[in-house]
């Protein structure tokens, strides 16, 4: 799945209940706020978008626009813009695009507790 060498696996778990979701980054790498997120789907696009909202940090009350991507079932991508910014129009995270390129897999049901 990674397109380049500077590619890496970051460790990253998402929560999803409802139209919410939490994120538990493992990486410091990922310049992504940890905490809960509002989201909305709109599938009937090519290719399909995402937008979300954080709640809290840096960016709280931004929107952040994305695409997304079904690829099996268990596994999705999905690319981001800059909050605030333009939607994404390709699958890639070009230096400089600000775009956070995301490859998901589904590891299992969600914990219970």
């Amino acid at each position: 799945m990674a397109t380049n060498a500077r590619s890496r696996k970051r460790k990253t778990r998402a929560c999803k209940c409802g139209a919410k979701y939490n994120t538990d980054h493992r990486s410091q790498h990922i310049p992504v706020s940890k905490g809960e997120r509002h989201f909305t789907v709109n599938p009937d696009t090519k290719p399909k978008q995402v937008d979300s909202i954080a709640e809290g940090g840096p960016h709280a009350g931004q929107l952040t626009r994305g695409i997304y991507e079904i690829l099996d079932a268990t596994d999705k991508r999905a690319c981001w813009g800059t909050p605030g910014g333009p939607r994404p129009t390709a699958f890639n995270s070009a230096p400089g695009s600000g775009w956070i390129l995301q490859y998901w897999k589904k590891i299992g049901p969600v914990p219970s507790g």
